[in-house]
């Protein structure tokens, strides 16, 4: 019966771990879905006064020249700005 009962112990820490995890990934979604109405919101409201483009994440530092320049170049892509 003891092994029994370390089982369940295993599934009820399973279960509140998985209700955590749940939990979080609640909270995360409705943080990106907040910012991603203020982003749209934003972007319409400026749209006829500013250009407006969203980049992706920069997945690395921006550290000399040619770093920064690769930045340009993304913004230009993302503007549809070809130079």
């Amino acid at each position: 019966e003891s092994g029994h009962a370390h089982k369940n112990f295993d599934n009820q820490m399973a279960g509140a771990a998985f209700e955590k995890l749940q939990e979080y990934y609640n909270k995360l979604q409705a943080f990106y879905e907040v910012h991603q109405q203020a982003y749209k919101d934003f972007e319409m409201d400026l749209r006829q006064q500013v250009m407006f483009v969203r980049l992706p994440d920069i997945d690395q530092d921006i550290n000399d020249l040619k770093g920064l320049k690769k930045i340009a170049q993304r913004i230009s892509v993302a503007a549809g700005i070809h130079s």
